[in-house]
């Protein structure tokens, strides 16, 4: 965890570090009770190293140690908050700095193919209408195709809420966990038109 101080964007307290080996092994941890940026370099005050070996640990304190690694109180400012109300330049820049500091971007790379596509999920779902107001259904009630329009609607907005999730869990591309809801609502609505022929 970081957090900024009220010096500014120079200062940060609580720092914990992991780093891993390629097969995700923990490797090391270190905690800082505080750092300061020194000539664009972070410095760590009062840390605590701990390192893993496969049948031994090893723990060390120092009184600073560098960071080691791009770290912008700014940018991990701009990443917390609900994606959700980011803009698509907001999101590509968190996920840019998310990227360069080797921590994962998927949930952002998901929500900004979710925005980029968002005209074509609306068009899907205008077009899934169509059948509603002209095909076999336009005899049925108005509540009657009401309340189909309701159930679809709802059914594609909880496909949309529901992949960002099962995509970080099953590791699908986010370019296709936020294409797969409009491309099946498009395949629902060829088999409604098909049907109406």
């Amino acid at each position: 965890g970081k957090k900024m101080t009220n010096a500014g964007l120079n200062s940060i307290e609580d720092i914990t570090v992991f780093k891993f080996d390629s097969s995700d092994d923990l490797q090391s941890m270190v905690h800082a009770g505080s750092g300061k940026l020194v000539n664009g370099v972070w410095q760590l005050f009062d840390v605590k190293e701990t390192q893993y070996f496969s049948n031994h640990v090893t723990t060390r304190r120092l009184s600073t140690l560098p960071l080691g690694l791009y770290y912008s109180v700014y940018m991990q400012a701009l990443t917390r908050g609900d994606s959700m109300e980011k803009t698509v330049s907001q999101l590509w820049k968190n996920i840019f700095y998310l990227n360069s500091v080797g921590i994962t971007s998927r949930q952002f790379q998901f929500q900004l193919w979710m925005k980029i596509l968002q005209p074509v999920s609306t068009s899907i779902m205008i077009l899934l209408g169509i059948p509603l107001v002209f095909g076999s259904l336009r005899d049925s009630s108005v509540g009657a195709r009401l309340f189909i329009g309701i159930i679809y609607s709802f059914g594609f907005y909880m496909l949309n809420r529901l992949f960002g999730p099962i995509s970080l869990i099953l590791n699908l591309a986010p370019f296709l966990a936020a294409a797969i809801p409009s491309l099946l609502f498009f395949a629902l609505y060829l088999m409604m038109m098909k049907r109406e022929k």
